[in-house]
């Protein structure tokens, strides 16, 4: 009997996104027999190594037409009703049109991607084996995840949750479709951040004991000795994106009055422009 994880990502190892997993992938690849990796991908090339007993496979996140228009066959589900229903008592606030296509499309994910998921599964594994589900983000895929698991033999399954995937309100719709599904069907969802376990215990308190934390991080990198020769160094390391905030950074450097000080940054995004304006502007200009 083999112990089997079939792990869903967004892009990994294909792409540039998700670079946490590589340095947890070693950890899950000592802990299973076999790792099939899932990825949502299905155009970049392999840019990252996996261990030798991970396979990749690719499935497309989104419905092709016809499965769009055949998402309203879910108004005759129960499991839909249940959710409107959900989106009324928990959330209290008007259901929208968007809400309602949302759960519709998440809805047929369920049984279109489903299928393709349920196949891989059978390719892979056999039925005396232990498997293993594990959705990177606490997306539609975690929805499909939850949805098969009545119909397969399955030992686990369960997803970690980071922030678009977690807060309603971020959202265009203001609606993340299933989430009480997804947690009443699993062994549980690892958020990376304690708020983001107290956001779901305050809109499922009764299912609050499948809420857990699993941090984020690197492998223990050795010490190097560093002579700044009287300079002070900031770092900072992340994408250049609106939620990360690094304005605020050049604002605080702009209130010291001292030159002693570098700021070293890694990362790149949309707003490097805007933000190496405003850097010109508030520190080389004062």
């Amino acid at each position: 009997m083999a112990q089997v994880l079939f792990f869903f990502t967004s892009s990994f190892p294909f792409g540039s996104g998700e670079t946490f997993i590589e340095n947890e992938i070693p950890f899950l690849s000592d802990a299973f027999d076999r790792i099939i990796i899932i990825s949502n991908d299905t155009i970049s090339p392999q840019t990252r190594t996996i261990p030798q007993n991970v396979l990749c496979e690719r499935v497309s996140y989104e419905l092709p037409k016809t499965q769009k228009l055949l998402s309203i066959l879910g108004v005759f589900s129960k499991t839909f009703w249940q959710e409107i229903y959900i989106i009324k008592k928990v959330y209290r606030k008007p259901i929208t049109f968007l809400q309602i296509k949302t759960a519709l499309q998440t809805l047929r994910k369920g049984y279109y991607i489903g299928k393709a998921v349920k196949k891989i599964i059978y390719t892979y594994s056999i039925e005396t084996d232990s498997r293993y589900l594990y959705s990177y983000w606490t997306n539609d895929m975690a929805f499909v995840n939850a949805y098969i698991s009545s119909q397969i033999l399955v030992q686990a399954l369960f997803s970690r949750a980071h922030r678009w995937d977690v807060y309603f309100e971020v959202n265009d719709a203001h609606y993340l479709p299933y989430r009480k599904y997804i947690l009443h069907n699993s062994q549980g969802i690892f958020f990376i951040s304690q708020r983001g376990k107290e956001y779901y215990n305050q809109l499922f308190s009764e299912l609050q004991k499948k809420n857990r934390i699993s941090y984020l991080g690197v492998s223990q990198q050795q010490k190097l000795e560093c002579r700044l020769n009287n300079f002070k160094r900031v770092v900072s390391c992340s994408n250049i994106i609106p939620i990360k905030q690094l304005h605020i950074i050049v604002q605080a450097l702009s209130q010291i009055e001292t030159s002693n000080i570098e700021w070293i940054h890694f990362g790149d995004g949309p707003l490097m422009e805007e933000l190496q304006e405003e850097i010109s502007r508030l520190l080389f200009h004062k």
